[in-house]
């Protein structure tokens, strides 16, 4: 059966899940989380710290290593607000391709904000009053 995996690297934790189909639904074989704090100092100086980088990308490419050793046939990877704001936003996309085998998209703030309400209701089973 084919796997799938995302990671999401935000502005303090990368997120790892992966999961199989389930019917119509997909369910969750393995799902970790690392503070890596990519984005600390972001809000002072702009860019993104070059020790945080590293701690960043040593822990994608664990995770990335880990869903295909589960047999993801495909990670799809997403970088979220530090990723955005920064100047070297770009760069650290090039180092992840580079040291992490990943390609990565910086997501826009109203993707991050609508996949974060799907996520929510999904876990949720949408009886909120939203």
């Amino acid at each position: 059966m084919p796997r799938f995996a995302t990671l999401d690297i935000g502005t303090n934790t990368v997120l790892l899940l992966v999961a199989e189909p389930a019917g119509a639904r997909f369910r969750p074989v393995l799902e970790r989380a690392e503070i890596t704090r990519l984005g600390k100092g972001v809000d002072k100086t702009g860019r993104l710290a070059e020790e945080r980088i590293e701690a960043t990308v040593s822990t994608v490419a664990r995770f990335a290593a880990e869903a295909r050793a589960l047999g993801a046939a495909q990670i799809a990877c997403v970088a979220t607000s530090a990723s955005r704001d920064a100047a070297n936003g770009q760069a650290f996309l090039q180092r992840l391709q580079t040291e992490a085998g990943l390609s990565a998209e910086i997501i826009s703030g109203e993707l991050e904000a609508q996949l974060t309400y799907l996520s929510a209701e999904r876990e949720l089973g949408g009886e909120g009053p939203l």
